[in-house]
């Protein structure tokens, strides 16, 4: 929901695409080879909103509070995706702005808020009060200059710290780097159990294919099932619909005996002087003539043929 839906039918270039690959399947890695790491739930080169793709972490639990190894690892997962992109492309983009930026803001909030920082100490330097400014809200600072450069001089490090071990775990992950990117440009989508074989090396990118391609043809031919079984009940409900109408419409006494046609071993309708208890002369003249029609039909021919 915060993503949006998948756009599936968005033109993406192959360098795109690529690019995606290498980017989301560095956070992945990383991630991974952490110490107390977070599982891997999914993930996709597909775009969603103004991402290109994303790698979903699955928490064990809900936490009360988080530690200073926890939120440093958090710097170092953003930094796979920039890493990815230095390694194995040409360039880099601008895919990791926000990546940049929220290990930017961890790392703010653990030198000047939680007193993370052993060379600034354990002081809250963020400042509650807040000033109306036009159309923005500014902080009063509560610390010198001196103070705010060695705040500046902190977050850098803790940037940079992550970046240096998300480079590291990624050059001795080169294999399964290669491995899981090409496996995205296969599938686009690949789940948390899918994920942990790849890593682990026991599923290559082509196996995953073969996979994936099985379990789609399957699931195809269910889905072709399933609509021929919806439909032969639509129509059944349809045919009882028309039924149930037709029943509606007929003389009451005549619907014990019709059922949408005359059923084999079924009793020919009844006259009118048999379905009424109470037989009042006009009805037994009324089945006389109906018995009689035919009588007269053929006598009619006979008296033509005696006149030809």
């Amino acid at each position: 929901v915060e993503m949006g839906p998948a756009k599936k039918s968005k033109v993406v270039s192959d360098e795109e695409r690529k690019l995606t690959a290498y980017h989301e399947a560095g956070h992945a890695i990383v991630a991974r080879s952490l110490p107390k790491h977070m599982d891997i739930h999914e993930i996709t080169i597909i775009p969603r909103g103004r991402a290109g793709g994303y790698t979903m972490y699955l928490p064990e639990d809900d936490k009360l509070f988080e530690t200073k190894q926890a939120m440093f690892n958090h710097i170092v997962t953003c930094m796979g995706g920039r890493v990815a992109e230095k390694l194995k492309l040409d360039d880099i983009s601008i895919g990791a702005s926000g990546d940049i930026q929220q290990a930017t803001n961890i790392a703010r909030e653990m030198v000047t808020k939680y007193g993370f920082s052993e060379k600034l100490g354990n002081v809250n330097y963020g400042g509650d009060g807040e000033v109306f400014l036009g159309a923005d809200f500014t902080a009063h600072k509560t610390y010198s200059e001196e103070t705010a450069k060695e705040i500046d001089e902190e977050i850098r490090r803790l940037v940079k710290e992550g970046y240096e071990l998300a480079e590291k775990i990624l050059k001795e992950h080169d294999d399964i780097l290669e491995n899981l990117a090409s496996a995205l440009l296969l599938v686009e989508t690949i789940d948390g159990e899918e994920f942990e074989k790849i890593y682990t090396g026991e599923l290559t990118a082509e196996a995953l294919k073969e996979k994936v391609d099985a379990e789609r043809e399957i699931k195809k031919e269910k889905d072709k099932e399933e609509a021929a079984e919806t439909a032969r009940v639509i129509k059944e409900k349809e045919e009882a619909m028309i039924e149930a109408a037709k029943q509606a419409l007929m003389p009451k006494e005549n619907q014990q005996v019709y059922d949408g046609e005359f059923k084999e071993g079924a009793p020919a309708p009844k006259r009118a002087s048999e379905l009424k208890k109470d037989v009042t002369e006009e009805d037994l003249k009324e089945d006389a003539q109906s018995l009689s029609a035919p009588l007269s039909d053929e006598s009619e021919d006979e008296d033509d043929t005696n006149n030809q």
